[in-house]
């Protein structure tokens, strides 16, 4: 089994059990196609055009302030990410926000070791799973220009962690490097 996929299981697992527990409503109030402020930092340290980070499907109970928040966090967490693409594939800076776990999986990935910095601005959709008015996991699912040619695209898998400024960890990815022209 791929180590990405190794990863991924307990999401699939945790989101089929929420499934099972009844927790399958939706919040129709929050627009889920609603574009959330930038994420990121000091303007000038930035792409040219800003990241675009948009809500997706919501799984489960969620009001949409706790939405909002929970996509913005996870959307900084993951662009956090790709600005620190240009650091050297061993750094562990390069690796900021992931869990310890994940850290050691994609040192050793070698789509991830490959990857070079960002040559423009990424689209990152955030899927959530809500249980008891709380966001419990997220799915980005991202597209990331490469200078080198190709983007980086796939998924990258997040949960709730307290002891971070954003409040949320990448535990898992499932990543590409397409070659296809943008």
């Amino acid at each position: 089994m791929a180590p990405a996929r190794r990863v991924a299981a307990p999401l699939a697992t945790v989101i089929g059990l929420a499934l099972i527990t009844g927790c399958s409503g939706s919040d129709s109030s929050a627009d889920p196609d609603r574009v959330l402020p930038e994420a990121g930092g000091d303007a000038s340290a930035q792409a040219p055009a800003p990241d675009t980070v948009v809500a997706g499907t919501l799984t489960g109970m969620l009001g949409e302030r706790r939405r909002a928040d929970a996509v913005a966090g996870a959307g900084r967490v993951v662009t956090t990410w790709f600005a620190a693409l240009g650091a050297p594939a061993q750094d562990p800076g390069r690796y900021v926000g992931f869990t310890r776990r994940a850290r050691e999986l994609a040192v050793r990935d070698r789509v991830l070791r490959a990857l070079s910095a960002p040559d423009g601005p990424a689209t990152v959709r955030i899927d959530l799973l809500g249980r008891d008015a709380h966001a419990v996991g997220a799915t980005a699912r991202v597209r990331l220009p490469l200078a080198r040619g190709g983007d980086l695209v796939g998924s990258l898998y997040l949960t709730p962690h307290a002891g971070t400024a954003d409040g949320w960890r990448i535990f898992g990815f499932d990543l590409t490097r397409s070659q296809e022209a943008r």
